[in-house]
């Protein structure tokens, strides 16, 4: 047959043929372990790394098997963030992906930024805002975060696999050819994503050194007018003895 190419892409490798199973099992495990090694951002939230290689398991081995790795990884949310709403947000993430991206000629970025704006973000607001009614801030805080993070990953999951060897490892054929506008959107949406990511972050932590400081100093306020009172209590008590 004719090679494959980005308008008609190879199939996807089956994970229990060859090498193919060592490929899958470490893109699990890694998968697993960017959960696992979440990065500390404020205010409880977590930036998680996993689903890179869950996405990454999607486009080699497909929607069923890529799904599986995906849960397998999310599973780890749960004891992370003690509710098992996460964990299903980021297992569908990996199949709408997995269904939607051959519509869209492997575009995993497309695919994955389509999810969060038309799925995953009400799916927050779902879960978060009114099964666990954690209120509208918050809400909103974690639909940013996790939408900015599902599609940085998938930035991260579409370079590897356009500029790495990671279909030959699994497997698979090689696509000969990718899309000129494809590049070009990757390279947009990093040339957007990766400055905001680092402004919001600077910014963040200097809100919250901002916020220490002034907590520190109503402390040390509170402190010392507890103790001019408790001193001028002792005064008069002295004194009227």
């Amino acid at each position: 047959g004719r090679a494959p190419t980005a308008e008609r892409p190879a199939a996807p490798a089956t994970p229990l043929s060859g090498r193919s199973l060592p490929v899958y099992v470490a893109l699990t495990l890694a998968a697993f372990a960017g959960n696992y090694f979440a990065t500390p951002l404020f205010f409880g939230l977590e930036f998680l790394f996993g689903s890179i290689f869950a996405l990454l398991a999607v486009q080699l081995y497909g929607p069923l098997w890529g799904t599986a790795a995906a849960a397998v990884a999310a599973s780890y949310t749960y004891f992370l963030w003690g509710h098992p709403w996460a964990a299903v947000i980021f297992t569908v993430e990996a199949l709408v992906v997995g269904l939607l991206a051959p519509r869209l000629k492997q575009n995993v970025l497309l695919a994955d930024g389509l999810f969060w704006l038309l799925l995953g973000m009400p799916l927050v607001a779902l879960f978060y805002g009114t099964v666990m009614d954690t209120g509208t801030t918050a809400t909103v805080m974690v639909m940013l975060k996790q939408s900015v993070n599902g599609i940085g990953n998938a930035l991260a999951a579409s370079l590897l696999l356009t500029h790495t060897r990671l279909r030959a490892l699994a497997g698979t054929a090689e696509r000969e050819t990718v899309p000129l506008r494809q590049m070009i959107f990757e390279l947009l949406v990093a040339a957007v994503l990766v400055p905001l990511l680092v402004l919001v972050v600077l910014s963040t932590r200097q809100d919250l050194r901002k916020l220490e400081g002034d907590l520190l100093a109503q402390v040390d306020q509170t402190a010392d007018s507890l103790a001019s009172r408790i001193g001028n209590s002792r005064d008069r008590h002295l004194g009227a003895v």
